[in-house]
């Protein structure tokens, strides 16, 4: 599955695609906690309602995202 991955995004190997993520979250904004806080809460049912191989809380998505946007 990476494989595919990295042949849709142009990169070689997962070196090569860390280093594509680095260069787009460069340009990130950067969000409060009530931010982040509000998102959780307004996405928990639709991410816990698809199908995951671990089951999704609040707890869970708000540290995604506060480790991904702040």
């Amino acid at each position: 599955k990476a494989d595919k991955m990295y042949e849709a995004l142009g990169v070689k190997d997962t070196q090569a695609f860390s280093g594509l993520i680095s260069s787009i979250l460069r340009y990130r904004d950067k969000y409060t906690l009530e931010e982040l806080e509000r998102y959780t809460d307004e996405s928990i049912d639709a991410a816990a309602a698809k199908p995951n191989p671990k089951p999704v809380d609040r707890a869970a998505m708000l540290s995604i995202y506060r480790r991904s946007l702040m």
